[in-house]
């Protein structure tokens, strides 16, 4: 559930209060965006608090499901950086051309992964983006440091036919660097949709390096939109992962990770400012990794991951008011 306010301290300076509440985090209130903003006369807007990161087309708009034509943003690609704000400021500048608009923005701060604990320092980047309302085209570079420890879960055999789970430390991070690259396009003219995003993680130490993408369809037919998605992520670094000891089996089994998911899904734009969708997810081609599902374990008895595919129903309420 999200909530949105918007006040207005005067004609060039708002605040802005995004209050989230996340079924993963038992319902826990917190604020996902808190910050003050100030648009100078040359046009240049500064803002400063907790701020979404800008890595993506859809970033403004991960927790307003109304805003974007699918049930959910690819997990593919969405779901590859574990953090989504950032405490810092911003810096941005509208170039408005003949038809069209060029936004460039800086961001910097730090942050933190809320299931990790790991410490986000040093975060930096920028982005550049170009609309004339039908097409639109992106490009974004940001960096960071990292800290903490990556945990898994293990099952621990306390006794015979007694077993509990505890967090194993695949990895220590200390002040390692992460960059992340990316590019996106879209169309829209009011019937056909079509939107694309490529991204590259990369992190030092034998944290994974990740390539990923999708590319989503859409038709609107007075109220209903349906759309099409196939999208993929595949680890990039696996040799560097080899089973050489028991830490980088470990290592291996946690991070190497690769998968292609397809997406058939439908838009119904039932009344003003109410959305019903309707998504079927099906991924498969693990390439003998977890796919990137934390609880896909391994087989010992076999040595591969207990499953190879899998199905998502996803049925969905959007409204905003």
């Amino acid at each position: 559930m999200v909530l949105q306010a918007t006040f207005d301290i005067s004609d060039r300076t708002q605040a802005v209060l995004q209050l989230m509440m996340r079924g993963e985090y038992d319902w826990e209130v917190e604020a996902e965006w808190a910050y003050l903003s100030h648009r100078f006369e040359n046009g240049v807007k500064l803002r400063g608090g907790k701020l979404r990161v800008p890595l993506y087309m859809y970033s403004d708009y991960l927790d307003v499901g109304y805003a974007q034509p699918f049930a959910r943003p690819p997990e593919e690609v969405y779901g590859a950086v574990p953090f989504s704000s950032y405490t810092g400021g911003g810096v941005s500048y509208d170039v408005d051309l003949d038809d069209s608009t060029l936004t460039m923005q800086m961001f910097g701060g730090e942050s933190k992964v809320k299931s990790t604990g790991t410490d986000v320092s040093n975060l930096i980047g920028a982005n550049v983006n170009w609309t004339d309302e039908t097409w639109t085209l992106r490009a974004v570079y940001g960096q960071a440091k990292f800290d903490g420890s990556v945990t898994s879960e293990v099952d621990v055999e306390l006794a015979p036919g007694v077993i509990t789970q505890a967090d194993y430390t695949v990895l220590q991070l200390v002040d390692d660097t992460g960059s992340f690259k990316g590019v996106g396009a879209s169309y829209d003219n009011g019937e056909v949709i079509a939107i694309t995003e490529w991204t590259r993680i990369e992190v030092d130490a034998a944290y994974p390096d990740t390539d990923s993408g999708y590319l989503t369809l859409g038709y609107r037919i007075k109220e209903f939109t349906p759309y099409v998605t196939v999208a993929y992520m595949k680890t990039q670094d696996n040799d560097e992962r080899l089973p050489l000891s028991q830490a980088a089996a470990i290592q291996m089994i946690a991070f190497n990770a690769e998968r292609m998911a397809y997406s058939l899904g439908l838009r119904w734009d039932a009344i003003d400012n109410v959305a019903v969708k309707f998504d079927i997810t099906y991924a498969d081609d693990f390439g003998n990794t977890s796919g990137g599902f934390l609880n896909n374990s391994l087989d010992t008895t076999t040595g591969k991951f207990i499953y190879d595919d899998t199905l998502i129903y996803t049925v969905k309420f959007d409204a905003v008011f």
